[in-house]
């Protein structure tokens, strides 16, 4: 793995005693708790998601601090196609710091991050034209880039496989517009027209340029056993490629036998098993993947 684009964050003070770091994993219980308090609960990102935050994000997951006391969180995230872009997915304070002037302070470092990417970005190589991913069929099914219109069948195939803890339907809204060819999604046809029946979500690391990571990967209880999974893993393995990842990373719970069998097969292995992942009492194996890239790196890289 090369070296990351930016050391973990240093620590920002403000003069009133507040600062600014990057979210780790013994932040997570307050900084879910701050998320509680300001949003509805179909709106609340699940607590899990923010420990993939701190793995994936680097900088663009940082909390405010007072006095040792988690106070304040938010979250940013690269658009992939346009590294010197990005979107503010999730910004909180706890009440009682309301008027501290946090706030500002959290969205001062989002857009200082996103400067400092810009700035690494060549404004005379602008991103070329993309066409949406369009993936072979196989059987009554094809694999193909999300579309706005897919999202109430992408929410239907997240509550079918993970019900008791989902994703919010408002998270895969947000993703539509940083993802682009990483957002896949597996349809299905059939006498009454196409059904969305799985997804899977395939996300840059902010701080890794040649590491990609499958966030989540999903297929409809009804479909499952046709191998939907295996073929957005193969074309989550093309888009990785595309962007130039040589090495991508996974994590599973190490009793969804059918889903660790998948990932060995398509040469996944086990680098590390977590019985209390992220300090949230799960148990988790991390596996990762050699994509072997075969695009010439650039000189200097």
């Amino acid at each position: 793995m090369t070296a990351a684009i930016h050391e973990q964050a240093t620590t920002e003070s403000s003069s009133d005693g507040y600062l600014v770091r990057v979210g780790e994993t013994r932040d997570l219980d307050a900084v879910y708790a701050i998320a509680c308090a300001k949003f509805a609960t179909a709106d609340v990102y699940p607590q899990f998601l923010f420990g993939q935050f701190a793995d994936i994000l680097g900088e663009g997951f940082v909390v405010a601090e007072y006095r040792g006391e988690v106070v304040g969180y938010s979250v940013t995230m690269l658009d992939a196609a346009h590294p010197d872009h990005g979107v503010v997915l999730s910004s909180a304070v706890n009440p009682a710091h309301a008027r501290s002037g946090v706030d500002e302070l959290l969205h001062a470092r989002a857009m200082r991050y996103l400067a400092e990417r810009s700035r690494e970005v060549d404004p005379k190589k602008p991103a070329p034209p993309r066409e949406p991913y369009v993936g072979q069929t196989f059987g009554p099914y094809r694999v193909r880039e999300f579309r706005a219109s897919d999202l109430a069948g992408v929410y239907g195939v997240e509550l079918s496989a993970f019900g008791d803890d989902p994703y919010p339907v408002l998270f895969f809204e947000q993703l539509a517009t940083v993802l682009g060819g990483g957002f896949l999604v597996a349809e299905s046809h059939s006498a009454d027209g196409p059904a969305v029946v799985g997804y899977l979500l395939a996300v840059l690391d902010a701080r890794y340029p040649d590491l990609g990571w499958v966030m989540s990967v999903a297929v409809h209880a009804e479909h499952r056993g046709h191998h939907v999974g295996y073929h957005l893993m193969d074309a989550a393995e093309t888009y990785f490629k595309s962007q130039r990842c040589s090495e991508v990373m996974l994590t599973v719970d190490p009793d969804n036998v059918p889903a660790v069998t998948l990932y060995k097969n398509l040469d996944y292995r086990e680098i590390e098993r977590n019985d209390n992942h992220h300090g949230l009492n799960l148990s988790r194996l991390v596996m990762k993947q050699h994509t072997f890239v075969d695009v010439p790196r650039l000189k200097g890289e």
